[in-house]
């Protein structure tokens, strides 16, 4: 049997400290980073009605994959979705990704590619493709600043689908009976790790009148088919810079239009005054 020389055994033993070394330094510059990805129509999956449910179902918090060394490299930390004003699917995921950070630029990069708030990505994990836009970069231990508004408005017909199109200026705080009479006290919607993000706290109800023009005069009448009904609301705000935004897009405002997203219908609140809790 030949003998291994010193020489040999002196090559090897660099070699193993050059790529233990190597590997070390690897480790060491991996940097955990975390970011809000907002998925929705700009996709490649469907580029004109917004990301499909089948698609969004999967994207679970927790889901995750692993580097040959057994650390997350990709991990799903949250994940919520709505329906839009556009009536668009919208989903905002917070993907937590093991990183390299330029101290210089300060910019992190994953598999090599600069994350830019507003650029447009993909990442996969495991067998999922996922595409949108970058919200937000923080680093790993970032967690959203919250903050909750009693708002009081009511609910606006004009943007309710399936109203019918008469919608005069005189009838804009007005909803159908069948609709009306759904909303009750304590309806809630969750986002996907249980957390209540609104909640009917008050409601008051009220008959109607139909008023238009009838030969030069101004004609009222009541009208049973429709109320009009003013919401008290609690809700839940992240904070995006200086404004908090609920569902991570609108601003709490006098006038603004909130789209609430009930499990099986949807309203839209028109503001008219807000507190903060």
């Amino acid at each position: 049997m030949r003998k291994i020389s010193w020489f040999n055994l002196i090559g090897l033993g660099v070699f193993f400290l050059v790529l233990t070394s190597s590997i070390f330094i690897l480790l060491r510059r991996a940097e955990y980073a975390t970011l809000v990805l907002k998925v929705s129509e700009s996709g490649s999956i469907n580029n004109t009605y917004g990301a499909p449910m089948w698609y969004l179902d999967q994207l679970k918090p927790g889901f995750e994959q692993k580097d040959v060394f057994g650390r997350p490299r990709i991990s799903i930390l949250d994940s919520f979705s709505y329906v839009s004003n556009s009536k668009e699917r919208v989903a905002y995921l917070t993907l937590k990704l093991l990183t390299t950070y330029d101290k210089k630029t300060e910019v992190y990069s994953y598999e090599g590619v600069s994350l830019l708030v507003g650029s447009y990505q993909s990442f996969k994990i495991k067998n999922i493709q996922l595409t949108g836009v970058i919200y937000r970069i923080e680093n790993g231990n970032w967690e959203p600043q919250q903050k909750k508004y009693l708002v009081e408005g009511y609910i606006n017909p004009a943007a309710i689908q399936n109203q019918d199109p008469y919608v005069a200026e005189v009838t804009t705080q007005r909803v159908k009976s069948y609709l009306a009479d759904k909303i009750t006290e304590g309806m809630e919607i969750k986002d996907s790790s249980g957390k209540i993000v609104a909640k009917i706290k008050k409601l008051k109800k009220q008959l109607s009148y139909s008023r238009f023009i009838y030969n030069d005069k101004l004609v009222s009448f009541l009208d049973p088919d429709r109320k009009k009904v003013e919401v008290t609301m609690e809700l839940l705000t992240n904070k995006y810079g200086d404004v908090y935004l609920f569902e991570n897009e609108t601003p709490v405002r006098i006038n603004e239009n909130l789209n609430l997203n009930f499990w099986d219908f949807d309203l839209i609140l028109t503001i008219t005054d807000f507190q903060e809790i």
